[in-house]
C-alpha cells in the first residue's frame, strides 16, 4: 500500500518530465532526420549531420562558442570561489545577506535590460569608450564592439557579471554545511590557513565545484540574448555562437527545422560530453580519496 501511495505522488512529476523533456527530445532526434524548408519537408537520413560538417558558419559558430567557454568558465569559477570564501568569513548574518543580495541582483535583472544598457555605453561616444580612451586603454574613439577580440571579451565580462552571483549562492550554501569545529580542531593542531583551505574547505565543497563547472560550461555554450542585442554576431561573425546560428536558421529565414534541430542536438551532445567529463573527474577523485584513506 505504501509503495502504491509513493507511486501516486511521483506519477504527476514523472508525466510532466516525460511530456516536456523526453518526448520533445525524441521528437527532436526524429526531426533531425528530415530536411526541407517550411512545410516542404522530407526524410533525408543523416544528411543534416553531414551538411553540418561542411558548413563554414557552423564551424565558426562552434569555435566562437568554445572561445566564450574558455574565457568565461575559469573566471566565473575563480570569482565564485573567492567571493564565497570571503562571505564565509563574515560572522554578521545581516551583513552576509546584504552582500549576497547585491551579488545576486544581476541574476534577477532582465537580460534584455542590461544587454541594452551595456550596448549603449559601448558605442563610439559611450561612457565606457570615453573612459577607456581617457586612461589610454583605447587609443581611438571607435566602439569596442568594432574589434573582434574586444567584442568577445566584452560579452564575456557581461556574462561574468550577470551569472557569478548565482554560483556564489550555490557555493556559499555548500560552505555553510562545513562543520566549523573541524576547522577549529585543525587550527589547534597547528594547520596553516592554506592547508585548511586546501584540505578541508575546498575538499568538502569539491562536488559542488564540479557541479558549478558543468553549469557554467553549459550556459556558456548557450549564450544568445547578449549576442542578439549587443553584437548581432559581429564584428565579422566573431561573436556568432551556436545558439545564435540556430535561432537565425529557425526564425530569421524560411524555417529549416530539421537542420536547426540538428544544431540543437550538437549543442546537447557537447553539454553531455562536458557533464560526462566532470562526472569522470569526480569518480577518479573519489577513488583516489578512498585509496588514500584505506
Amino acid at each position: 500500500m505504501k509503495k502504491k501511495t509513493g507511486l501516486l505522488f511521483v506519477l504527476p512529476g514523472f508525466i510532466v518530465i516525460v511530456c516536456f523533456t523526453y518526448a520533445p527530445l525524441i521528437f527532436g532526434f526524429v526531426m533531425s532526420l528530415f530536411g526541407g524548408k517550411g512545410q516542404n519537408i522530407n526524410f533525408v537520413g543523416i544528411e543534416n549531420y553531414e551538411k553540418l560538417m561542411n558548413d563554414n558558419t557552423f564551424q565558426l559558430s562552434l569555435i566562437n562558442s568554445l572561445w566564450f567557454a574558455i574565457i568565461i568558465i575559469p573566471i566565473i569559477l575563480i570569482f565564485s570561489i573567492i567571493l564565497s570564501l570571503c562571505l564565509y568569513q563574515i560572522k554578521n548574518a545581516r551583513l552576509k545577506r546584504a552582500f549576497l543580495f547585491m551579488l545576486y541582483l544581476p541574476c534577477i535583472t532582465s537580460p534584455v535590460a542590461y544587454a541594452l544598457f551595456f550596448k549603449q555605453i559601448a558605442y563610439a561616444d559611450g561612457i565606457l569608450t570615453n573612459f577607456l580612451s581617457s586612461i589610454k586603454l583605447c587609443f581611438t574613439n571607435e566602439s569596442i564592439l568594432s574589434n573582434q577580440w574586444s567584442a568577445r571579451i566584452y560579452i564575456s565580462i557581461i556574462c561574468v557579471w550577470a551569472w557569478t552571483g548565482f554560483y556564489v549562492l550555490i557555493i556559499n550554501a555548500a560552505l555553510q554545511n562545513i562543520d566549523r569545529n573541524i576547522i577549529k580542531s585543525a587550527q589547534i593542531d597547528g594547520a596553516s590557513n592554506l592547508c585548511i583551505l586546501n584540505k578541508i574547505i575546498l575538499h568538502s565543497i569539491y562536488p559542488v565545484i564540479i557541479l558549478v563547472s558543468v553549469l557554467v560550461a553549459c550556459s556558456s555554450l548557450q549564450i544568445y540574448i547578449e549576442i542578439a542585442l549587443i553584437t548581432k554576431g559581429g564584428p565579422e561573425m566573431s561573436t556568432y555562437t551556436l545558439v545564435f546560428y540556430l535561432y537565425r536558421k529557425t526564425f530569421t529565414y524560411v524555417a529549416d527545422y530539421g537542420y536547426s534541430v540538428t544544431i540543437g542536438i550538437i549543442i546537447m551532445l557537447f553539454s553531455l560530453l562536458i557533464s560526462s567529463i566532470a562526472l569522470f573527474v569526480r569518480l577518479v577523485k573519489s577513488n583516489a580519496i578512498k585509496k588514500n584513506y584505506f
